[in-house]
C-alpha cells in the first residue's frame, strides 16, 4: 500500500467482464488487440457521443505489463469513424 494512494478493492480487480453492445465489442477487440504494455477488459459500457462518427466510453480493468502486473480502473474512449477502423482516443485512469 502506498501512502496517499488508492488501493483497488479485490472485488474491482476480479469484477467480471461485461458484454458490450453489438458492433462495439468487435471494434473494442480490434482497437485493443495490438496494444503493447497493457491489457484492457471491459467492465461497464458507459455511453456514446455522436461526433463525425461515434465515441464510446467503456469502464475497463487495465492490467499493465510491468513486473507487478499493476491493475488500474480506467475509462477507455473508443472512436468509431463513419468509415475506417475503430481506434482508442484516450485512456483515463480513475484509480
Amino acid at each position: 500500500m502506498k501512502c496517499g494512494g488508492w488501493t483497488i478493492a479485490d472485488e474491482a480487480k476480479n469484477y467480471p467482464a461485461c458484454k458490450l453492445p453489438e458492433g462495439v465489442d468487435s471494434a473494442f477487440k480490434k482497437a485493443t488487440e495490438n496494444i503493447i504494455g497493457a491489457e484492457y477488459t471491459p467492465l461497464m459500457f458507459l455511453g456514446t457521443q455522436v461526433v463525425s462518427g461515434t465515441n464510446y466510453m467503456i469502464l475497463c480493468r487495465e492490467v499493465l505489463s510491468d513486473k507487478e502486473s499493476t491493475v488500474k480502473i480506467s475509462t477507455v474512449i473508443l472512436y468509431m469513424p463513419v468509415s475506417g477502423e475503430a481506434q482508442i482516443l484516450a485512456v483515463n485512469p480513475i484509480i
